[in-house]
């Protein structure tokens, strides 16, 4: 009898230790989404550039009297007019939201008149070239010499340049997915709050929350993560402050880096150009004669620049005022073609050498405050044109936001890609300059035509290639889709570079302008997209349009990422910025635009009119970019505003592309 009491008291003891055990055991835990989703210098700039890769600096853009945003430009009506994306008759009503008022006035529309351009006719590369592609894997882009600011965050290396880390707060890189049904963040991982304790202040707090969301859902610690997550970003007036291609135009100008001689210059600058209207003709003999006279006395110039004795003696004669503000304000003056008559000024250089060129001045113009500066053309003889004057608003930089959140990116497995309508190479050497190389998966810009090792006054449509950034090594990545890299042309490369590579379109794109808009609405695969505010876009461009899609899911949607996105809805967040100083973002969603001290929504009262009318109807997303992206006049039946609004001819639609 003691035998099996002894075995039932052992058995007793074993379910309460059983029990007990069971008891500290947690609660089953299923996991949901996270829901949660200066002052202002003005006058010239007094000291010149010293002698071309030696010292480091800073860049601008923003020239008077025309935009100078590369991106901006309208082009004519060589669309397909095929009616998709007309405006309907008559926009659905649904009840409004409270007190929506409406601005009376207008905008006041452009006037003046455009160089007529030629239309190119696809020029083919000479088989010689050395821009031609080879094989399916991207080739090596060896630069010769090059030529590196010291003090420069950026060293060289056997090949290319390669950039130091930035000095922002380091994030933790051996982040670890998170185990599904765990209630406690893995430390060290964008799911623990104290991963995110070095983000710099001057996001929005919408967007800060956005890019944490994004983070946590689609990079490589989300569940289900497959490496295929990437975004797209435009550079000039997104990623940077300010435009690449202009300040790198000034530079030249300021230190003559020029590779042709009077002859090949100005055959170079008529290309593509009709000399018999809106005075194109007087236009470039004005300039040439004035680049021959500078040449005879201070030449012969080179792609490497003046040094800055050469520099002041050259920038002192009043030839050299003729030949640089008509150069800028010809440029200004022009239509979409100015994204390609811009790279003819590089005609006669190597690869190499505008590689160096864009480095320097982006070195030159990135560490000075924002200043305007005025150049007058020579008055004391008589031209064709007369005397001219433009202002230029000069200094360039990347906020520190900027580069910390393409650092966050990366580290988490989300690729970078620019697209950017300056050219590939400049675009390659800013980056490398501004010290964001290293987060940077690749570049997509536009593409100049060379022939014997020398680019050549055509643009390269059938010989396009992106620079990519493997092994931290530039490489090419050949392409052809026969369009600039511009507006619906961005959509293109991307279906042409980036969706063979991932198998769907961008997850997130940043943007500013009517350039970014096509890539920025129509691929479904888009969870978010950050438009940088200029606070000087009307209702006829693509930034005045996003801008007031993103105060209207804001305000009145109350989207977060997650709510947006449940919604079927891409999440619009709008940035705001300071252009003034050493130029930073600021967080809230106005800007305070250069040479101002308030902060700006929108530019005026038509931006107002439209988001008033969006919320009165309570517009979703498909309608508001369907009928207020293309083009129609005020008098138009179809106009619902009674202002113009709009910029393009047809648009492909919201969401329409996988």
């Amino acid at each position: 009898m003691k035998r099996p009491l002894s075995i039932f008291l052992i058995l007793i003891f074993l379910v309460s230790v059983f029990l007990q055990l069971s008891a500290c055991l947690p609660e089953p835990v299923t996991r949901t989404p996270d829901g949660t989703g200066s002052s202002v210098v003005s006058g010239e700039i007094t000291d010149l550039p010293s002698d071309p890769g030696t010292e480091p600096g800073s860049g601008g853009e923003s020239l008077e009297p025309r935009s100078t945003d590369n991106e901006s430009r309208t082009p004519g009506s060589s669309e397909p007019s095929s009616g998709e994306g007309q405006p309907p008759e008559s926009l659905p009503t649904a009840a409004p939201p409270t007190d929506p008022t409406i601005p009376s006035g207008s905008e006041a529309q452009p006037t003046g008149s455009q160089p007529t351009v030629i239309p190119p006719t696809d020029p083919i590369v000479p088989s010689g070239s050395e821009a031609q592609p080879t094989g399916s894997q991207p080739t090596v882009v060896p630069p010769t010499d090059p030529i590196v600011p010291s003090g420069s965050e950026a060293q060289p290396t056997e090949s290319l340049p390669t950039a130091a880390p930035p000095t922002d707060p380091a994030v933790p890189t051996d982040a670890q997915p998170t185990e599904p049904g765990s209630q406690t963040p893995i430390p060290g991982t964008p799911d623990d709050p104290a991963y995110w304790a070095g983000m710099p202040a001057g996001f929005t707090p919408a967007v800060a929350q956005a890019i944490r969301d994004f983070v946590r859902r689609y990079g490589a610690s989300a569940p289900g993560y497959d490496g295929t997550a990437y975004v797209v970003c435009d550079f000039d007036n997104t990623l940077a402050i300010f435009d690449i291609a202009y300040h790198t135009a000034v530079y030249q100008l300021m230190t003559m880096a020029f590779a042709l001689g009077p002859d090949d210059l100005a055959a170079a600058l008529s290309t593509g150009l009709d000399p018999g209207v809106n005075r194109n003709g007087l236009w470039l003999s004005d300039i040439s004669d004035a680049y021959r006279r500078l040449y005879q006395a201070y030449g012969p110039f080179t792609a490497e620049g003046l040094d800055s004795a050469a520099s002041a003696a050259v920038q002192a004669d009043p030839e050299w005022r003729e030949f640089a503000a008509k150069m800028m304000l010809f440029l200004t003056s022009m239509d979409e073609f100015q994204l390609e008559w811009i790279l003819y000024w590089f005609t006669g250089m190597t690869e190499d050498q505008a590689y160096r060129l864009f480095y320097r001045a982006a070195s030159y113009f990135r560490d000075r405050e924002t200043v305007q500066v005025t150049w007058t053309s020579n008055e004391a003889r008589p031209t064709g044109i007369g005397a001219v004057s433009i202002t230029l608003t000069l200094g360039i930089s990347i906020p520190e936001e900027v580069r910390w959140m393409l650092r966050i990116f990366k580290e988490n497995g989300i690729d970078v890609w620019i697209s950017s309508a300056s050219s590939v190479v400049g675009v390659s050497a800013a980056a490398e300059a501004f010290g964001i190389r290293d987060s940077v998966k690749g570049v997509i810009g536009m593409n100049q035509a060379q022939a014997g090792g020398r680019y050549i006054s055509a643009y390269a449509y059938t010989d396009q290639y992106a620079w990519t950034n493997e092994g931290n090594v530039w490489g090419r990545l050949p392409y052809s889709c026969s369009r600039y890299n511009h507006m619906q042309g961005k959509v293109d490369t991307i279906l042409a570079v980036l969706l063979p590579r991932y198998g769907h379109g961008p997850y997130a794109g940043f943007m500013d302008s009517s350039g970014d808009f096509n890539f920025c609405t129509e691929f479904r695969s888009l969870k978010m997209v950050v438009c940088f505010n200029r606070a000087n876009r009307n209702i006829r461009d693509g930034g005045g349009l996003v801008a007031a899609a993103a105060v209207y899911q804001q305000d009145v949607l109350k989207y977060t990422l997650e709510t947006a996105n449940a919604a079927g809805d891409t999440l619009y967040l709008l940035q705001g910025r300071n252009e003034n100083g050493l130029r930073t973002l600021i967080p809230t969603r106005e800007t305070v635009r250069m040479g101002t001290q308030a902060a700006a929504l929108f530019q005026g009262p038509a931006n107002e009119a439209l988001l008033a009318f969006i919320k009165a109807q309570w517009l979703d997303m498909a309608t508001v970019f369907g009928a207020f992206s293309v083009h129609t006049p005020a008098d138009s039946p179809s106009n619902v505003l009674g202002l113009e609004y709009g910029w393009l001819p047809w648009y492909s639609g919201y969401h329409v592309r996988d």
